[in-house]
């Protein structure tokens, strides 16, 4: 007679082995063999092929691990991060504020690759992009608002809406500068250091240096005029 010591119930079987399966032989569950768990010969799969969802819970972690199980991929923690690795070492996690990158973040695309920094309660958006050509902008499209540079922990340049532009000042009415030396160099021997006025676009006049000579040089249509405590004492 053959013993059925050995044999898997039908129901209410507990396993004290393994159960083998041989290639493409499959775990099948579900009444539409929705869940289908096996070995092709190549690849190990878990394809879920139900209308339905496929849900992978834990009570604490869940990671993605290497065969020796000592390498992590990636960790979810419930109700807290999320966790992608390089080589076992963090790149990337999700915080309660946001996100925290270790290393570069690399941008790529065709044309005008761009980061885009939103913020729910205004209108508008800042971008940070590449137009292709080698150019990089700085944008942001917030009406009446400012661009603002701080440095170890203070305000050190604005760019207004209006195009002004404040090194050291916060309420710029055009370029201005609070600190005591504004630097301008050159390395051209003949001309260097210069400064250009223009109006609606239209260069008007230049300071700058020519040849060791500090110039002041107004373009045809443009008077000088030398003003003393408000008067003026010479004009050409």
């Amino acid at each position: 007679y053959a013993s059925l010591s050995g044999a898997v119930l039908k129901a209410g079987s507990a396993m004290t082995g393994d159960l083998s399966f041989g290639d493409n032989d499959k775990a099948i569950f579900g009444a539409g063999s929705d869940l289908q768990i096996y070995h092709d010969g190549n690849d190990s799969r878990i394809i879920e092929n139900g209308a339905g969802d496929l849900y992978i819970g834990g009570a604490s972690n869940i990671r993605f691990v290497n065969s020796a199980v000592n390498a992590t991929y990636a960790m979810f923690t419930e109700g807290g991060k999320v966790q992608l690795n390089y080589n076992d070492s963090k790149r990337f996690e999700t915080t309660d504020a946001g996100i925290d990158v270790t290393g570069t973040v690399d941008v790529q695309g065709a044309g005008n690759s761009r980061v885009i920094v939103k913020n729910t309660s205004v209108t508008g958006e800042a971008q940070f992009h590449h137009d292709g050509n080698g150019d990089l902008y700085i944008k942001n499209s917030v009406s009446g608002r400012n661009q603002i540079f701080f440095n170890d922990g203070s305000e050190r340049m604005r760019i207004n809406s209006s195009g002004n532009v404040g090194i050291g000042d916060s309420s710029p009415s055009s370029i201005s500068s609070s600190v005591s030396t504004l630097s301008l160099g050159g390395t051209d021997a003949g001309v260097s250091g210069g400064l250009a006025y223009k109006v609606n676009g239209s260069l008007k006049a230049y300071h700058y240096i020519n040849s060791g000579y500090l110039l002041h040089q107004a373009l045809a249509g443009t008077g000088q005029r030398f003003l003393t405590n408000n008067t003026e004492a010479m004009r050409i």
